[in-house]
């Protein structure tokens, strides 16, 4: 039975790891997305990355009350084993953490590159309605000019 119970938490933590794998790509598909201005790709990559982490939050869970449950001696031979496989965990967990952070950084690349281009559309429309303005009241006056005379 704790043998049983030591590989299920084993299984828990490579799952963790497999899901957070998969978190890192959904990340990679992020950024394809955020450097092709897909709106709807970016959403969906989103709803992918909440279903993956409440997936974690339910594994972690999960673990933590399975270890709870055992005790002493075989607690701290489950935790023994769950450390060997932590080199893994943190440099996939740095992974992620640098991808989020580039995700992050075009985002607000291409944020502000849209926000420009957003500014000289209206700076471009308004000066052509001020010229067009302009160019009306001009001929009106002509207009009512050549008239009185």
């Amino acid at each position: 039975m704790i043998r049983d119970t030591q590989d299920t938490v084993i299984r828990l933590c490579k799952k963790e790891l497999e899901i957070l794998n998969e978190f890192y790509r959904v990340l990679k598909d992020e950024r394809d997305f955020i450097i092709s201005f897909s709106v709807e790709g970016i959403i969906e990559c989103n709803n992918r990355k909440e279903s993956l982490l409440k997936e974690i939050e339910f594994i972690e869970s999960e673990r933590e009350r399975i270890i709870e449950s055992l005790r002493e001696p075989e607690r701290e031979r489950v935790k023994g084993r769950i450390k060997e496989m932590r080199d893994s965990y943190f440099s996939l967990l740095g992974d992620i953490s640098a991808q989020m952070e580039r995700n992050m950084r075009l985002l607000t690349f291409s944020m502000d590159n849209m926000k420009g281009i957003i500014e000289r559309i209206i700076e471009g429309l308004t000066k052509n309605m001020e010229y067009t303005r302009g160019k009306l009241k001009g001929e009106s006056l002509s207009l009512i000019l050549s008239k009185e005379v």
